[in-house]
């Protein structure tokens, strides 16, 4: 009985360990250090005059985020406070930020609209006129089975 225990037990834990070892290896220092190298590969691709357009393109995006987002914060602030205190400056400030907010909107709006999008010309194919049929000849095929 103890023998079959034994067994039993070894043969879970050749089935199980492997699985366990290999988990151990694929641990968040391993993961890491592959992040840093295709980290490292994606910022040598990225030194083309493209990649350097891409990049300067995606900054602009976040900073352009950012002032979205502290202008948006500003005003929720400043008329929580206005609300809270009832204060009249808070509320003149609240009314600025959203000023500020609009413009910025309305300048973002403005440059997109600078940069329209370039479509492509059409080009009209031109007609073909028909091609004639031409007459094919039958031929027969017999197809043997089997036959090599």
């Amino acid at each position: 009985m103890l023998l079959g225990f034994i067994l039993i037990v070894g043969l879970w834990g050749a089935l199980l360990l492997p699985g366990v070892f290999g988990e151990m290896r694929a641990r968040p220092g391993a993961s890491t250090r592959r992040h840093h190298q295709s980290t490292a590969v994606l910022a040598a691709v990225s030194t083309t005059e493209a990649g350097r357009v891409m990049l300067a393109n995606r900054r602009a995006s976040g900073r352009r985020r950012q002032t979205l987002m502290l202008l948006g914060a500003g005003a929720f602030v400043t008329l929580a406070l206005a609300v809270v205190t009832g204060a009249l400056i808070w509320l003149l400030l609240t009314f600025a930020i959203d000023l500020a907010l609009g413009g910025f909107v309305g300048a973002l709006l403005a440059a997109k609209q600078a940069h329209p999008v370039v479509q492509a010309s059409v080009i009209p194919i031109r007609s073909v006129p028909p091609v004639e049929a031409v007459s094919v000849e039958s031929t027969t095929v017999r197809v043997l089975a089997g036959a090599r």
